[in-house]
């Protein structure tokens, strides 16, 4: 099996000639971490799904969707970590890694627009069409470039974003509301990590990955990088915060009704035709 880089040289502490076109990550480490995320994003949208199957099905779809995309789009981050042998690999390196930043692109703009509707119900044209655009750029940008910085901004924002409002929600329902004010705070923490996931990425890239760190023989790097590097030590931690975030869904799912107002869905006809879907999502507006 083929690990990160060429073996020969890392083991001969960089002594012998170096080749640059080994300088891709297919570790174990890096594409098994990646699966995991993905099983963990395709599990939760499905168990989200089954449980408003038994309410109003299309109110789970938002929610579901940012679990599911997610989890395909690290999946498929996967595949290209494990098969890429070389730089320039026209289907592994280009084509699969620019479908998978694209995918990211997509969730991460999902869960702003979660949070659009956790803050207010008054969205206006003008909104949707600055977030389409905004969203259709970065989009468009990862295709084309294959470079996932814009991706990463948007992410960075929906993340910061999202524990601010959960945050914000949980002061909001601490004092009459136990299990919601819990559940939220969960929510927050789990924006958090996933945050955090994102700074150790960027933080320990230079280090363990990118640049010369290959050649110089990861000798700055605190992690064992031909082995178990930045972009592994960012899945795990990206997972737990998933995982995180999951959980509380499951406990307490954001209304999804609210979410699909965003996009201009007539959220009151559907509610008249199930009275119960208040039992599920109950949400509080800041």
């Amino acid at each position: 099996m083929r690990v990160l880089y060429d073996k020969d040289y890392i083991d001969s502490n960089c002594t012998i000639g170096y080749e640059e076109s080994y300088d891709v990550d297919n570790t174990a480490a890096t594409y098994l971490t990646n699966y995991a995320v993905g099983v963990i994003g395709v599990i939760a949208a499905g168990v989200i799904l089954f449980q408003f199957s038994k309410h109003t099905f299309i109110s789970g779809i938002p929610v579901a969707l940012f679990f599911g995309i997610t989890g395909l789009a690290y999946a498929i981050g996967g595949i290209g970590h494990q098969l890429t042998k070389q730089q320039g690999d026209l289907v592994e390196e280009k084509i699969l890694s620019r479908l998978s930043y694209a995918l990211i692109a997509v969730s991460n703009s999902i869960l702003i627009a979660i949070g659009v509707t956790l803050v207010t119900n008054n969205i206006t044209w003008v909104i949707r069409i600055i977030w389409v655009i905004i969203n259709l750029a970065v989009l468009l940008h990862s295709l084309i470039t294959g470079n996932m910085f814009y991706v990463g901004v948007l992410g960075i924002i929906a993340f910061i974003g999202m524990s601010v409002v959960y945050f914000i929600l949980y002061i909001g329902t601490r004092s009459d509301d136990g299990q919601r004010s819990i559940v939220y705070i969960t929510k927050s923490v789990s924006m958090v990590i996933i945050l955090v996931s994102y700074i150790v990425q960027v933080t320990l890239a230079g280090k363990c990955g990118t640049g010369d760190s290959y050649k110089n023989c990861f000798r700055d790097c605190p992690l064992p990088a031909s082995v178990f590097n930045h972009n592994a030590l960012f899945h795990v931690i990206f997972g737990v915060g998933l995982g995180l975030f999951a959980v509380a869904q499951l406990i307490q799912p954001d209304d999804g009704f609210e979410i699909l107002s965003f996009f201009g869905y007539d959220q009151k006809s559907e509610r008249n035709k199930d009275g119960s879907e208040g039992e599920i999502n109950d949400n509080a507006s800041i």
